[in-house]
């Protein structure tokens, strides 16, 4: 049997029990909160002594916004001399990156407008009758940036102009250089008709003939007409993508423009507006002439001279032009033989050749 006294004792010791029990679970969470206070604390500003700093820098956790300080201390004992504090600069790759575009646009402005980077003139090699200058006024850049010269447009600028360059080259070297190398069409004759001159080489091109050239002693043709283009068919061009301008009116020269696929390099290749074989017939003429006669073309009779003794020679297209040399021989010394003084010697038809005499009006 339970007695009062024995439930008396029971119940102080469970009040005992729960007090304690009370007082451990208060002072743990008065150790949690403040190992809590303690973790969440910003530590204190670095501080370091003269050679110590490093050391103690190195050992602390340093904050973001920290500033470094420095206390030295002197030689009277307890004294010590505090420094300014500086903030900590740290240099991150933004910093980089626009100090190093700002760079880069510091140069390209001081290239731009540096002298030494701007062109006077072009170096021009190859020529032989036309000037340095007549090509830089086409070039047209004196005092230009060497950065902005476009090779490939001068090049073309060039082939588009002078029409008697057979190859044009433009190169381009820092720091204020810009070489051009031509090529210049040699002529054989000079064909003039209505008050204008062109010139035409070996292989029938044609060109004109400009101003402030040099005096040429070529044969020359007096023309009642522009030379006579050659046929499509007589074409002597091997690529037919060929890029061409063609003067309906005048029928000038036409040119046109290759690239060669294995070197890459751009050649000049033109339309023949004379053919190799009228050219061969004119020159063979120029040899044979006698001093002083005067080549001429016309529409009717084709090539003829004005021989000095006051007639006309008639020979015709450039076809058999040695087979009519030699028929027109025949007749002006059978004629020279019979002290005879023809007016019109015609071998046009190398097989029916005439001739007519000053004092007759038919032709026999």
């Amino acid at each position: 049997m339970v007695t009062r006294e024995h439930t008396t004792q029971r119940s102080e010791e469970i009040r005992l029990r729960r007090k304690n029990k009370s007082r451990v679970s208060r002072s743990r969470g008065k150790t949690a909160r403040r190992k809590r206070q303690i973790s969440s604390r910003t530590p204190p500003p670095v501080m370091a002594r003269d050679s110590m700093v490093g050391v103690v820098m190195g050992k602390q956790k340093r904050s973001r916004n920290a500033r470094r300080r420095y206390d030295l201390a002197l030689n009277t004992q307890g004294v010590e001399m505090r420094l300014p504090a500086l903030p900590r600069v740290r240099i991150g790759w933004r910093l980089v990156s626009f100090s190093l575009m700002a760079l880069m646009c510091l140069l390209l402005y001081q290239f731009w407008n540096y002298p030494n980077y701007r062109v006077e003139e072009a170096e021009v090699h190859g020529l032989q009758r036309i000037s340095s200058k007549n090509v830089n006024d086409v070039l047209n850049i004196a005092d230009e940036p060497i950065f902005t010269i476009d090779h490939q447009a001068l090049e073309q600028e060039l082939k588009d102009t002078f029409q008697e360059f057979s190859s044009v080259a433009v190169a381009v070297e820092l720091p204020q250089t810009v070489v051009v190398t031509v090529t210049e069409r040699v002529p054989v004759l000079i064909w003039q008709y209505e008050g204008k001159t062109e010139l035409i080489d070996a292989e029938g091109l044609s060109f004109p003939l400009r101003d402030g050239t040099i005096e040429l002693r070529l044969p020359v043709v007096e023309a009642d007409a522009p030379p006579p283009p050659v046929p499509a068919a007589g074409l002597s061009i091997p690529s037919p993508a060929l890029r061409s301008e063609t003067d309906a009116d005048e029928m000038d020269a036409v040119n046109g423009e290759q690239t060669d696929a294995d070197t890459g390099t751009d050649t000049i290749v033109s339309f023949p507006v004379v053919s190799k074989e009228l050219v061969d017939a004119i020159l063979t003429l120029a040899e044979q002439a006698p001093e002083g006669a005067v080549i001429k073309f016309s529409e009717e009779h084709g090539l003829s001279w004005n021989d000095p003794g006051q007639f006309e020679v008639y020979f015709g297209d450039d076809q058999d032009i040695q087979m009519k040399l030699t028929v027109f021989d025949a007749i002006y010394d059978h004629l020279d033989a019979v002290d005879t003084r023809p007016s019109v010697i015609s071998v046009e038809h190398v097989h029916s050749p005439y001739y007519r005499l000053q004092s007759e009006e038919n032709v026999r």
